[in-house]
């Protein structure tokens, strides 16, 4: 019995694809760290309807337009390591540093990917020892966060 639903299971991964990308979200110091996870496809599709091929200037120009954090009432601003690709998947930093050492909320308006049909983003936040999960999509592109 565990072997069919393992098999169901297994084969139910590649039947249907799962369209989402992923965002972490931690302090390290007196830095926020936002690591950007995006399936290639699904991001070069959403460059391409811009005219855009995919390279760092490009991929951080389409994260800015989509993706926003706010820190304590504070709109952050992020700088970029370079864009990383392994297999599938598309990897790139995003980092700003907080004035406060302490934060009490954070604002988060993610719009990246949500013109492809049924796709959603998850966004895990790990803040003071605690980590909070939240699915994103074209019907919440905003949320916020109070410690």
């Amino acid at each position: 019995m565990n072997l069919v639903i393992s098999t169901l299971l297994f084969l139910g991964i590649y039947v249907h694809d799962i369209q989402v990308a992923y965002f972490k979200i931690h302090k390290e110091d007196n830095s926020l760290v936002i690591e950007f996870v995006f399936e290639k496809n699904d991001l070069t599709s959403a460059l391409n309807e811009l005219n855009f091929d995919l390279s760092d200037k490009n991929l951080q120009s389409y994260i800015k337009s989509n993706f926003s954090l706010s820190s304590n009432k504070e709109k952050q601003n992020l700088t970029f390591g370079k864009m990383r690709l392994k297999d599938k998947h598309i990897y790139v930093e995003g980092r700003t540093t907080v004035k406060k050492s302490h934060i009490e909320n954070l604002e988060i308006e993610n719009k990246c990917l949500t013109n492809i049909k049924g796709h959603s983003n998850i966004v895990e936040v790990v803040l003071h020892e605690k980590q909070r999960d939240f699915l994103m999509n074209d019907e919440r592109t905003s949320i916020q966060i109070n410690y």
